[in-house]
């Protein structure tokens, strides 16, 4: 039970109280069940600590803090949060308006409601519950249904999704999703490092303010529906480590902003994937996606490589890049400079004895 309140003095008090007298060990096991999967729901737990640890929530100086603060308990418990793949949420939520979202990382952590840990954040479970217990209870317009790395093997009844804003469903054993979801308030859908396999036709043409969705790490999935085309607000779509080897021609009628198919994706330009016949029109139309800033590419062989380097505006996005199978690399550390947002690179199975590393030459 005390491992449950995490070294939080103000929990363990609550805690003692409330258990106070109760001799039989189901009443304990039957406490730690509850205090375990939703800290609100034990006694006095809402009124003695939730509520106070409310206070440093309230005292933030602005709403935009509150609602990225709330972001993390979309992540499990214990996570380790990269800052740079929670500000591309941040952002592609449209949570960053007046403040930079490195201001809003140093603002929470100063205020101790994040966790410092190098390239990552953490978030105290009990500030979790609290969030959790905000953004479900407290706030009107906020409700998320969380059900991160709890080993579900089904995903969350319909009923369940109804009047939802956020949903996390990360880091779980899920196989299927729901038929149609009705869910015009959703704006947040991460299925990452499940086993999902298919997604209907019909699973997206309920959801038309949805703006983040993220089905990386489902190794099993296959390709997308064209019913994607209905997720009208789209502004991320991650398909990393996935086998999704091509994307619907209906993609290009989205507003899509970023775009990852990075590390250890099946790669997407190549002969006969993704929108195109072949690796130069894949580019081509990957190049009239107008409102897209960011993108994560995984190329094999040199002439994949070579197409890219054609197109100045996709290397200007390139947030992430890996490369494959390459026998002689087109590529130099030049062009590596001028890629304004490249943050990761990285080659695997390529012959680079004969890689030009001296841009000495180049303009």
């Amino acid at each position: 039970m005390a491992s449950q309140c995490h070294g939080l003095p103000l929990a363990l008090e609550t805690v003692g109280q409330a258990m106070a007298g109760k001799e039989f060990p189901e009443e304990w096991r039957r406490a730690i069940e509850i205090i375990s999967t939703s800290a609100s729901k034990f006694e006095d737990m809402e009124k003695k600590v939730l509520s106070r640890l409310k206070f440093s929530y309230d005292s933030l100086p602005n709403d935009e803090l509150r609602s990225c603060l709330l972001y993390c308990c979309l992540f499990p418990e214990d996570s380790e949060i990269r800052k740079t793949d929670l500000i591309v949420y941040w952002e592609s939520e449209g949570l960053l308006d007046s403040i930079g979202g490195w201001d809003v990382l140093g603002a929470l952590v100063r205020a101790c409601l994040l966790e410092e840990g190098g390239d990552h954040v953490k978030m105290h479970d009990m500030i979790r519950d609290m969030a959790l217990w905000i953004a479900n209870e407290i706030e009107e317009e906020e409700k998320f249904l969380v059900r991160a790395g709890v080993g579900l093997t089904d995903a969350p009844k319909i009923e369940e999704w109804e009047g939802v804003k956020r949903i996390s469903l990360m880091e779980n054993e899920i196989q299927s999703l729901p038929q149609i979801p009705t869910c015009p308030r959703l704006q947040t859908l991460l299925l990452e490092y499940n086993h999902i396999e298919e997604i209907t036709e019909s699973f997206f043409q309920s959801l038309p303010s949805l703006r983040v969705l993220n089905l990386s790490v489902n190794h099993y999935l296959t390709e997308l529906p064209v019913g994607i085309s209905s997720l009208v607000s789209l502004h991320h779509l991650d398909l990393s480590s996935t086998k999704v080897r091509g994307l619907p021609q209906e993609l290009k009628a989205l507003v899509l902003r970023m775009l990852h198919c990075g590390s250890n994706h099946w790669p997407i330009a190549e002969e006969g994937n993704v929108l195109s016949d072949d690796a130069e029109s894949l580019m081509k139309e990957i190049h009239c996606l107008e409102q897209l800033n960011l993108i994560a590419l995984s190329l094999r062989g040199s002439r994949g490589v070579e197409n890219f380097l054609k197109f100045p505006k996709l290397q200007n996005i390139t947030q992430a890049l890996h490369i494959k199978d390459c026998n002689s690399l087109p590529l130099n550390l030049l062009h590596l400079a001028n890629m304004e947002h490249l943050q990761l690179f990285s080659i695997w199975d390529s012959n680079l004895e004969d890689w030009n590393v001296d841009c000495a030459g180049e303009r």
